[in-house]
């Protein structure tokens, strides 16, 4: 490690221009783990860029080295995140593994991907992930136990969070002691805008095989007129299938089966029934085609779920003879919302009644539609994608629908707990009680028998009452305390630094009391912030900062459990899993709701895996000093160094030069390690917009020898630019990578102007569709804090206007249309709100498509100036020295 301070005579022996002393004892810590990594590391890239036969293997295994310091999860861990659109649960191996199929080191994403995380005020809100990250598992993981019943397993490297002192602060898995506060958030983001209904032909249309549709029919209200004028586009399809009669049958019963769907052309009508009929004929029964999200649809979903099963043809229900209100209710529902007959009668020699439903359709709804399996081993104890991302008494309804199943009301006390044998089920109803803001517990009561409670009368009450339920449970609940107010252990006075705050304001005996209490409810926790700030006179300036923050920790998502208990366990697979995150804070949430830190590189100030910011100057100081070094040596043999930045120099030769003996040569000069990386056929650095005789080093694009491009700082880089500009820039570069040298990057500036202008044509006529137009635009904040006028902040005020529930880390799209009007609501509109009436902003399109065409064609055509010729001079390089 380095020192700040320099003692004696060690000159040679500091870090060039900080001074910081060298400890030549002993290796210290940052390089004693590092040295090793990055030495395998440089060996594996170096056998990968020679073309050696396993150039794919040295490079797969430089990335996992690349990323052995990463700090991960085991796979088997789960946690809530939003994908599509859509809210989902499940293990953090099966979402990377989606994406990285057999990847190892970083994974690229191609879609968005989002997880719970925190915005700036500490609100729960999905946040966008940048890459997943995969490496091998190490042979052993640490188990933390957190209060609630929560286990999570970490690498011993792994950042978790801990409040302490009032801030939350990172420490590795390794370094947490029993004790310690670790914070979880006490409620989850729920579906912003949920559905009210469900449409059961669509979705069976879209996932059913294409060898079961002819099984299903389809009604609908003037589904025979449509029919009929397409009878000829059906003939042709239904040849030697069916009778020359049942095209009549279909017309006149309205009805059509779904494989001739697509036969008809666009024409007015509505499904209104589905149905699965057999190959011999026969009576088809029929159930809605729409499906009503309500607490009864819930409450049966639920019921299934936990004492439900499918056996052939049949779905069997079983309820306890104590609960027949409940089997009355299910009858009921069955016949009202499926349209189906129920048969109902007593199991022999058991307290149970059993309510069967003979429906091969219903069956195949319940696994296409709604997800949910035939049996306990094959994909039924399950929380619905459908419940996750459906409204509140949905939600609310499968609650109540699992509890009548397997759930359990306690009479002594305010309890309610649901059981199962399905462990991921129980983890599940986690993330699902979260979204409903409930306080909630893990227990394992028998083994192979997972169970999670939700304690408290406020909690229970607000969860039981006003739904279904039955009359057993209701009375019970009748029995139970009849406390208004329960203490809810949710914030630790000391650890947030509240309880010295109080001292120091005299309130900490004044009730309720903060002395010799380990937490305390976030309700006593905001009546004591207003008593602390009744007598802010006793405060210094500094402690009313800190009573700013402490507030903000009250009012955020977060509670806080400590740390019961931390053990050694094996993986459950070969790999271990994290992610990256876009933003800050970069945290985001587990199984049970643990808020923990995610993956990042070697050393940072914000980041930095030892905490030393001396580290981290003193990398750099060296970096400064290697990359001078370089220059010295390039310089004395006579080359031109045109850039060099971080880890990389970039020099301009002869053809035919021998490169390996001029690294070679680099590198002992230097003394570090150095790789080459490739030879460019041509290289352009783009221009300063503040100075056009200087390039920017960050924004540069050129073709190695092998035709493979690189490019960074182009408008095809950023996340902000308009598709339509992207295709462009891409077109363009495709063509370039084709020229051998800056003379023929020339030569083929026609055909750069040629693609170009079609996208000018396009904008200027019209013709460019608003996805092709539209600006991307992440949210930093919510959007009632944006107070600018350009067109970001506008879409983001202009969707929270009209009731779309934005948060911190979430992406807006939006289409300009008047850049510079005077009303400012008219400069912006989301992509959402765009219509066949939209006009967008031509003359602000045409300035971006300027913009983005000059990146590459700046230089190309011959200049018309002297200025221009020493741009152009300054900014495109190739092999030959001028």
């Amino acid at each position: 490690m380095v020192g700040a301070r320099q003692r004696g005579n060690h000159r040679g022996f500091s870090v060039p221009e900080i001074g910081h002393h060298l400890c030549l004892r002993r290796r210290g810590l940052v390089p004693d783990v590092l040295a090793p990594l990055l030495k395998k590391r440089s060996e594996y890239k170096r056998l990968y860029k020679s073309n050696a036969p396993d150039a794919a293997r040295y490079k797969a295994r430089a990335d996992a080295h690349k990323w052995c310091l990463v700090t991960c999860v085991d796979g088997k861990t789960r946690l809530p995140y939003r994908e599509g659109g859509e809210i989902k649960t499940g293990s953090i191996r099966d979402l990377v593994d989606r994406h990285a199929q057999d990847t190892e080191g970083t994974v690229p994403l191609n879609q968005s991907v989002e997880v719970v995380g925190l915005d700036q005020k500490g609100r729960a809100s999905f946040c966008s992930v940048k890459q997943f990250v995969r490496k091998p598992a190490p042979s052993a993981l640490l188990r933390i136990g957190v209060g609630g019943g929560r286990k999570i397993n970490y690498t011993a490297e792994h950042d978790c969070l801990i409040l302490k002192g009032g801030h939350l602060v990172k420490r590795k898995a390794d370094q947490l002691r029993v004790g310690d506060w670790v914070p979880v958030l006490a409620r989850l983001p729920s579906p912003e805008n949920p559905p009210c209904h469900v449409d059961v032909f669509r979705i069976l249309l879209e996932r059913l095989p294409l060898n079961e549709l002819p099984l299903w029919r389809v009604f609908g209200n003037s589904l025979g007129r449509v029919i009929s004028d397409n009878g000829d586009a059906i003939e042709k399809n239904i040849k030697g299938d069916y009778s020359p009669l049942s095209l009549r049958n279909w017309r006149s019963g309205n009805y059509l089966p779904f494989h001739l769907v697509s036969c008809l052309s666009k024409g007015f009508w509505a499904a209104t029934h589905v149905g699965r009929g057999k190959r011999s004929g026969g009576l088809v029964q029929k159930i809605p085609a729409r499906l009503e999200l309500n607490e009864g649809l819930g409450f049966f979903l639920g019921f299934y779920v936990g004492d439900g099963s499918v056996s052939g043809r049949m779905i069997r229900l079983d309820v306890g003879t104590a609960e027949k209100d409940i089997a009355d209710f299910l009858v009921a529902f069955v016949r009202h919302q499926f349209c189906l007959n129920v048969h109902r009668y007593k199991e022999k020699g058991v307290a149970m009644e059993v309510i069967q439903i003979n429906s091969i359709a219903l069956i195949r709804i319940l696994e296409v539609v709604f997800g949910l399996g035939r049996a306990s081993d094959s994909g039924k104890l399950v929380v619905p994608s459908l419940v996750l991302n459906g409204p509140r008494e949905f939600r609310r309804g499968f609650l109540r629908g699992l509890l009548g199943a397997d759930g359990h009301v306690a009479r002594a006390r305010n309890f309610v707990g649901w059981s199962s044998m399905g462990s991921e089920l129980i983890e599940d109803l986690g993330f699902l009680l979260g979204m409903e803001g409930l306080q909630f517990r893990f227990s394992d009561p028998v083994p192979a028998l997972s169970r999670v409670d939700v304690r408290g009368a406020t909690d229970v009450r607000e969860l039981m009452s006003g739904g279904i339920l039955s009359r057993k449970h209701a009375a019970t609940m009748r029995g139970q305390p009849k406390r208004t107010a329960e203490r809810r252990a949710e914030f630790p006075p000391h650890a947030s630094g509240l309880l010295r705050l109080a001292r120091k304001a005299r309130v900490a005996r004044v009730a309720p009391r903060l002395t010799n209490v380990e937490r305390i409810s976030l309700h006593s926790a905001r009546v004591k912030i207003e008593q602390i700030r009744r007598r802010l006179d006793r405060l210094s300036p500094q402690d009313a900062v800190e009573l700013a923050r402490v507030s903000k920790l009250i009012n955020s998502d977060l509670v806080y459990e400590r740390v019961k208990s931390i053990q050694k366990v094996l993986p459950t697979g070969p790999y271990v899993y994290c992610v990256t995150m876009n933003q800050d804070p970069r945290v985001f949430c587990l199984q049970g709701g643990v808020l923990t830190g995610n993956c990042f590189g070697y050393l940072g100030y914000k980041n930095a895996r030892f905490g030393k910011i001396e580290a981290h100057e003193s990398v750099t100081a060296w970096g400064r000093e290697v990359l001078l070094r370089a220059k010295e040596c390039v310089e004395k043999r006579g080359f031109h160094v045109l850039h060099g930045n971080v880890d990389c120099v970039w020099i301009q030769g002869r053809p035919g030069l021998d490169f390996e003996e001029i690294r070679r040569g680099i590198e002992a000069h230097a003394g570090a390690p150095i790789g080459l990386e490739g030879v460019y056929k041509w290289l352009r650095f783009c221009p300063s917009k503040t100075d056009p005789l200087s390039g920017v080093p960050n924004r540069y694009f050129g073709a190695f020898t092998n035709g493979e491009l690189k490019v960074r700082g182009l408008a095809l880089r950023r996340r902000d630019t308009p598709e339509i500009f992207k295709t462009m820039q891409n077109e363009m570069l495709a063509v370039l990578a084709q020229a051998d040298d800056v003379a023929g990057c020339r030569g083929r500036a026609r055909e750069l102007d040629e693609i170009a202008e079609k996208v000018r044509e396009r904008i200027a006529r019209g013709h460019a569709t608003p996805a092709e137009l539209a600006v991307t635009f992440c949210l930093s904040r919510d959007p009632a804090d944006y107070v600018g006028r350009g067109p970001s902040a506008v879409a983001a005020r202009r969707l929270a206007a009209s009731g779309v529930d934005l948060h911190a880390g979430e992406s807006v799209k939006y289409v300009i249309t008047s850049a510079g009007d005077k009303l400012v609501e008219f400069r912006a509109t989301p992509l959402a709100f765009v219509d066949e009436a939209t006009e967008w902003d031509t003359a602000k399109y045409l300035e971006l498509w300027q913009r983005c065409r000059d990146e590459i064609m700046d230089g190309l055509v011959d200049p018309p100036s002297v200025v221009g010729r020493v741009r152009e001079n300054r900014s495109w390089y190739q092999p030959e020295l001028f």
